[in-house]
């Protein structure tokens, strides 16, 4: 579970191995919105084909 994890967090801690292993469906999204908060990305506005955000 912690290789699969490591695709969707840097340094994935326990809590995230183990949102990863209850929920496999749901936490690549929630860790998504979670790594775009941390960095300051507006994925809902990206142009993720362009690969383009505003800041």
């Amino acid at each position: 579970m912690k290789e699969e994890a490591k695709a969707y967090v840097d340094d994935p801690t326990i809590e995230d191995i183990l949102t990863y292993a209850m929920f496999p469906k749901v936490a690549p999204g929630f860790f998504e919105k979670q790594r775009d908060k941390k960095v300051g990305v507006d994925a809902v506005h990206a142009d993720k084909t362009n690969k383009i955000h505003p800041v």
